[in-house]
């Protein structure tokens, strides 16, 4: 067994269903297709497809990013602090939504197969006193296995 006990696992799976739920909850924007961005031309076998959906009582934007990734923790960051994408890996990019406001509802599908992935947001706002918040950096990011 890699990485800890099954219960650790099983853990950091729920942890990763939880930031889903989490930035759902939190407020997503309307949506009809077009904020949800795929990896161009991935293919996937096995695994299956995972649908994100909710509604929320948030105050902040956030947005949904999927990658093929074994730490969220670990990915390539930019200057601000930020996730770069561009620096990803190639093929490691799944799909995102798109940047969506507080209190709305949306869905997005992934086609995810059997590998370890993260789900981010990778967004940096200034509030209304100059502060910077940094979403990622805040711990908006969470690990999961998918199984073939």
């Amino acid at each position: 067994m890699e990485g800890g006990s099954m219960g650790d696992r099983v853990g950091h799976r729920l942890a990763g269903l939880g930031i889903v739920l989490a930035l759902l909850l939190a407020g997503c924007g309307s949506d009809d297709g077009a904020g949800v961005r795929n990896g161009g031309g991935q293919s996937a076998s096995g695994g299956g497809s995972g649908t994100a959906s909710g509604s929320g009582t948030g105050t902040d934007a956030h947005e949904l990013v999927v990658v093929r990734a074994d730490d969220p923790a670990k990915l390539p960051l930019a200057a601000d602090g930020t996730v770069d994408e561009g620096k990803l890996p190639e093929g490691a990019f799944v799909g995102e939504i798109e940047p969506f406001p507080a209190k709305q509802h949306c869905t997005g599908t992934f086609q995810l197969a059997a590998g370890r992935y993260a789900l981010f947001c990778s967004i940096l706002e200034t509030e209304a006193d100059g502060t910077r918040e940094n979403h990622y950096a805040n711990g908006m990011r969470s690990a999961f296995e998918v199984r073939g």
